[in-house]
């Protein structure tokens, strides 16, 4: 049960569209105290952003820059974890 409020939602529509237009293969995954629905005041928006290719500290410096941008604009706050897909989807 997601507990987003209607400008957390219009937050996440402007991110998944720059996002995927800076890395159309990009993967955008909600998870943590939002979507458990357990959240409270202080808490932020948790994303796992999944990219194909290396993440290095450039690409890293592009997603926050805009996550950064979509903070100010709408006065949430993101806690993002980036990389890369392969690794993700592989096993340990």
């Amino acid at each position: 049960m997601m507990d987003l409020k209607a400008f957390e939602k219009e937050a996440l529509k402007e991110l998944k569209i720059k996002i995927v237009e800076k890395f159309p293969e990009a993967e955008i995954i909600l998870f943590g105290s939002k979507v458990r629905g357990n959240c409270d005041e202080e808490s932020d928006i948790d994303l796992l952003i999944l990219i194909e290719g290396p993440v290095n500290r450039k690409i890293e410096e592009e997603i926050t820059d805009i996550t950064y941008d979509i903070e100010l604009k709408y006065g949430v706050v993101f806690g993002k974890i980036i990389e890369n897909k392969t690794f993700w989807n592989s096993k340990l």
